[in-house]
Order: C-alpha cells, then structure tokens, then sequence
C-alpha cells in the first residue's frame, strides 16, 4: 500500500519580535560596530605610524555614537511599522542593522566605489541575516543583557577617558622641576592657512588685520618669513623640532615620531607647565604627534559635531556634496573656532600658579577652507555675491573635468577667505587683552605666525599642499617680548620657521640652543630658506606635486623650485612678487642656478 501525499512542506512563520528587542539588539549591534570600527582602525595606525584621524574618545564615542545611530534606525522601523499596525521581523530587523554594520564597516576601505560598497554590504548581510536568524529565536534574554553589557563598557570607558588625563596632568603637573629664575612665559599662536600677502599689517589693501598692524608697533615682523612646507603635519612638526620637513617622518599619512625633541618636550623639563590648544583637528590631532610634551593637549572635544566625525554612517552623509548643498553650507566638523580656543587657553591659563612659567601652543583654523566667518566678519569685506554659505570654488577642486572657475568665484572665495582672517584678527585682539589684563602679557614671548599659505589661482592652483609658489609658503611672523625685543622694528631678509625653538630658547635666557639646529632669529644670518612638499597619489594631474616631491630654496631675491619630474623654476621675488616670469632659462642666474640646486639636495 503505498504511502498517502503528504502535502506541500509546512514553513514556519516569520519569528516575530517586540519592540524593546529591536531596540536593544539595535544597542548591542550598533555598540558591537563601534568597537569593530575602532579596533580596526587603531590596527591600520600601528602600521608605520600611518594616521587614520581616531579621535580622542572614539574608543568610547564611537561605539556610543554608532549604537544611537542604530537605535534611531529601530525607532525608524518601528514607527513604519506600527503605522501599518504590523509587528517586527526578526530576520527583517536583523537584516537592517547588518546592512548598517557591514555599510560602515565599508567605509573604513576608500579604495572601493560607493556603488560596490552597497553591493557588497547588501550581499554579506541578507547571507548573516539568513544563518544568525533561528538562532536569536527566543533568546530575548541574551539580547537584554547584551544590549546591558554594552551600555556599561561604553559608560566605563568614558568615564576613564574624561577623568583619566585630568589626573594625569596633575600629577605631571606636580612633578616638574624648577625652571629657570625669572623664565618667561611662551605663547606660540599658529593661524592655519593665514598667507602674509592677505593680511593689512603686510600691506594688503583691504582691512583684514587692524589689531596685528597695532601690535607691530610694539613687536619684531619679520617681512619674508618662509614656512618649511605648504600644509599643516610638516610645517607644525618642523617648528616644533627645528628640523626640515625632509629630515622628519610627519608626512600625509604618518605621523611625527619621537626620533627629535619637541620645544615643549625640552620647557617641560626645565620646568615649564605646557598646554596645547588646537581647532585642527585632523592634522593637529593627538594621533599627529604634535602633541608629544604637552601637560595638556586639547583638540577633539565632547561635542555634537565631534559625535558626528566619529560615526562612519554620519559622516559620510554629513560630508558628502549633495547633502551639503541640501542644507546650502560646507561644513568641516574637524575644526573649533577661535572663540572656543581662546577660551579653553585661558581657562587653562587662570588656573595656573603665577610662579611658575608656561609654554601655550594656540592653533586657529578659522582661516582654512570651507571659509565660514561668523557675521559682522563674512559681510564686511565681502560684496553680495559673496555672503552665502557654500564654498564655490571648493566645489569647482572636487570637479574632475577642471573647468576654470570663473572670476567671479574666485573673488567669492578670496573674500570669505579675508573676512575670516578679519575674525582671526578679533580673536588675537581679545587674546593679547586678556593676557594683559592678568597682567601676564609683558612677562610673556607672543610669536604669532602660520603654518602656511593659501593659493587662489595665481598659478593655475587653488586651496594648499599641491606646489611651492610663493603664495603657498609665505607667512606672518610677529615676536613681541619687551625685555629682549624691540618694537616697531622690521626684518626683510628671508628666514625659515625652523628657527623657531632656537629663538624661544634665546630669548628664554637658555645659554644654547639646546637640541635644536639653525640659530636664533635674533641673529640675522645669510642663508637659504627651504621648503618641501611631498607627493600624495590621487591628486588632481594639474596639480604641481602631482609630478613628484618637490624642493624649493630661497636666497637673497630669488625663489628656486624644483619639481618632482626635474623641471626647474626661478623667480626674483624682489621684481616680481607674484612670480609670473620664470628666469631659469636665463644665462645670467646660471651660476645662482647651480648655488640653488645645492641647497635643495
């Protein structure tokens, strides 16, 4: 007799779940992804000190930050769901927060296209979903606790990062020797971005810099002060060190090792408190080095925008062209303004015992593109045309066909660029101020500079970083201390901002120079000023260093620059201050030609 049909196979139904399972396996997950995002990325940094831009916090931000970004895509679920008046999905509910897991993870790879990242996401977690499914049936319990479990790590470990370096700092603080009697203090104020030829107090025509041309009255400017490249790692490194950019590791992706002391490694042991503040905070993070010496290094904050940075889902949206222009502004959420870096300093600075002397390194980013001045600053120097949100000519870098901007944008641009330099300005004002409100101004070595330039089109280059001209390299360079400096007074001989450690050790009373090479600034010598610029792949071919590293040395009038693919350029700063005309073909520089490409070797 044969057996009866059984029938078509019986399927069980979908595994429903309740809401607060979807929520805290949205806690569990998204914390999980956190803490994966982390571990990898500190790995991909151990590899030749290479800089993969981990904040501060991320070890705890990051996991708190993804596991909200979660949650907030559970509530999203459910209230889709619930206006259907339908219930959870496990496998459905699992699915999305793979996506998001794997979505993320993706991210961390830039070499792969966005549309493969997708792909590849939505494959991986529609296959994990299927096989992690059955086995979370049930298991309401599991998930609770897990969703517990990661709450607690994340609130453990905030707590050790945010109390853990103030109890650090005290007893550091307690530990250091005497300095020398009657030392005074050092403030060294780096304004990112900020090109001499763009400020007042250098002869620009518009009024971008009244406080500093009132402050050079009672100050030594230095007329050609060159920096030792054209963006932010090496320049910092170099004046930090008093070494050249070419004898250091600080490059596009590695960090600055500790092969040469730092200016603030050498004053906190001769018994300096020793502090810096930074609003770049990509390049001048704590993960760049920069920070190697400092009692207090204060960069990444605890802040909404830093909690955005610190999601790999967040900040591919937030940092993306189309949602910028959705919200009609450029954002660059690695920054603080300088109004938050005036006031952590002197924070920091009120709390400090009068006897004894400080070194304060302040970074003001204000001046770096997107340019955002803050009104009145954006409309005083700006036309109409220029008071918008969105930066056009940061636009016009990300085309890949290079279409010349139009005039119109580049004006639009340098405005915007000036009216934050007119903030900076403001910011110094209110700084110097205070100090001498505290009555620490005159017992104090004021050096105000930049770390480089900024190009708008005056050689077929925009932004920093992709060449040597000059617009890229030169910078301010203020130094006011009564005692040993006289005001007024101005210096028009080339000098590098590699001297830096060396002069503040001089005017300090340091019988040497310590551990740092090229002299003092007090001392005017006859030299060749050099700066270099490393290629970076995937720039733009019109780009300058796209050919190769390049060199430049400046002696006397003239400006030498050697490209990566051996080309050579000459100009004759004196005659042509914009270096339209390039004299290396010319007869007569032929043996300053030969002087030039020995500086550079």
């Amino acid at each position: 007799m044969k057996n009866a049909d059984p029938g078509p196979a019986r399927t069980d139904p979908p595994a429903r779940v309740s809401a607060s399972f979807v929520l805290l396996l949205g806690v569990f997950l998204g914390t999980l992804t956190g803490f994966a995002e982390v571990g990898l990325l500190f790995a991909l940094s151990q590899l030749g000190d290479r800089m993969v831009f981990l904040g501060r916090h991320a070890a705890w931000m990051r996991p708190a930050v993804e596991g909200a970004v979660f949650v907030i895509a559970g509530l999203l679920l459910l209230a889709f769901l619930g206006a259907r008046r339908w219930s959870a999905r496990l496998d459905v509910t699992l699915g999305i927060y793979l996506l998001l897991a794997t979505v993320a993870g993706l991210q961390l790879v830039p070499q792969l296209h966005p549309l493969a990242r997708i792909v590849l996401a939505a494959g991986a977690s529609l296959q994990l979903a299927r096989w992690l499914s059955p086995h979370l049936v049930g298991r309401d319990r599991l998930v609770k606790r897990a969703g517990a479990a990661a709450i607690s790590c994340v609130v453990v470990l905030a707590a050790t990062w945010t109390l853990g370096p103030r109890t650090l700092e005290r007893r550091s603080l307690a530990a250091l020797g005497p300095a020398p009697a009657g030392a005074p203090n050092v403030l060294l104020v780096i304004l990112d971005t900020v090109r001499a030829s763009s400020l007042s107090v250098y002869g620009h025509e518009r009024p971008t810099t009244p406080f500093l041309e009132t402050l050079a009255r009672e100050a030594l400017r230095f007329e050609r002060a060159i920096s030792p490249a054209p963006w932010t790692l090496p320049s910092h490194a170099s004046m930090f060190t008093g070494r050249s950019t070419h004898e250091l590791s600080a490059d596009w992706r590695r960090t600055l090792d500790a092969e040469y002391p730092t200016l603030a490694e050498y004053l906190r042991e001769n018994g300096y408190a020793t502090a810096g503040f930074v609003a770049n905070l990509g390049y001048c993070g704590w993960e760049s080095g920069l920070g190697r010496g400092f009692i207090r290094y204060e960069d990444n904050p605890v802040s909404f925008r830093q909690a955005i940075t610190e999601s790999s889902l967040l900040n591919t949206v937030v940092d993306h062209r189309w949602f910028k222009t959705l919200v009609g502004r450029d954002e660059n959420f690695m920054r603080k303004s300088g109004d938050e870096v005036n006031r952590a300093f002197l924070d920091w600075l009120r709390g400090q015992p009068e006897n004894r002397p400080f070194m304060a390194f302040l970074n003001y980013y204000d001046a770096h593109d997107p340019y955002q001045p803050p009104e009145p600053f954006r409309s005083r120097l700006a036309t109409g045309a220029s008071r918008g949100r969105m930066s056009p000519l940061h636009r016009w870098n990300d085309d890949p066909f290079n279409p010349l901007p139009a005039d119109s944008i580049i004006r639009q641009e340098r405005e915007a660029y000036e009216g934050a330099i007119a903030y900076l300005d403001q910011k110094l004002a209110e700084l110097v101020g205070e100090l001498e409100h505290l009555g620490r101004l005159d017992e104090t070595i004021v050096i105000i500079t930049s770390d480089h330039g900024e190009e708008f089109g005056e050689h077929g280059v925009y932004d920093h970083g992709n060449s040597l001209y000059i617009e890229g390299i030169h910078v301010p360079l203020l130094i006011r201390y009564p005692p040993r400096v006289d005001g007024g007074r101005v210096r028009v001989e080339p000098v590098s901002l590699t001297r830096l450690p060396a002069t503040v050790l001089d005017l300090v009373g340091f019988e040497s120079a310590g551990p740092f090479p090229g002299g003092s600034l007090m001392e005017s010598e006859s030299e060749a000023v050099r700066s270099d610029v490393s290629y970076s792949p995937g720039l733009p071919d019109w780009f300058p260093v796209s050919r190769g590293d390049m060199r430049s040395a400046i002696r006397g009038p003239l400006h030498y620059i050697l490209n990566g693919d051996g080309t050579e350029e000459l100009f004759e700063l004196s005659t042509d201050p914009a270096e339209r005309w390039d004299l290396s073909e010319r007869t007569e520089y032929g043996a300053a030609l030969l002087r030039l490409r020995e500086d550079v070797r």
